[in-house]
């Protein structure tokens, strides 16, 4: 299936389309030609071999690879006792869209090469806006140290 994403299509300023597993090389390849400057992404299993060679037949190339990594908290360790971590306030929101419009440098946007780095920075900005407005996402925790944030998780 391939799917319009009108929220980044409104931010990169082209359409864009999510493609999911079960599409075909022939397919993108049509519907490509309808929309020469459109953005594809798509989010494969990087075990899933089968389907990242026909995406590529279709003319996408891997861009980004993420890595989920899971660990048991270990009791005896106190933690990072200065570091605060809270569901955003609103007088954290301007600190946080700076921190999204400048700090990522290897998400899928900033590691491709058509797009450029300002527009990758406004993407990330505009997803936390987004979340802030609460268009997207259940959750964005805030880490402060001092009373000044300094990461955020978006859930």
């Amino acid at each position: 299936m391939i799917a319009e994403d009108r929220w980044l299509a409104g931010v990169l300023g082209r359409p864009a389309f999510r493609l999911d597993q079960s599409v075909g090389v022939d397919e993108v390849r049509a519907h490509a030609l309808g929309h020469a400057a459109a953005f594809y992404y798509a989010k494969i299993d990087a075990g899933d071999l089968r389907t990242v060679h026909a995406l590529g037949g279709a003319g996408l190339s891997v861009v980004d690879v993420n890595v989920t990594l899971d660990r048991a908290p270990d009791p005896a360790s106190p933690g990072a006792a200065s570091v605060d971590v809270h569901d955003v306030r609103p007088a954290e929101h301007a600190a946080v869209l700076d921190i999204a419009g400048r700090a990522f440098q290897y998400s899928r946007f900033h590691l491709d090469p058509l797009i450029p780095r300002s527009l990758a920075h406004r993407v990330k900005r505009e997803w936390i806006a987004n979340y802030l407005r609460g268009g997207r996402g259940e959750r964005l925790l805030v880490a402060t140290v001092g009373g000044r944030a300094v990461g955020f998780l978006a859930v």
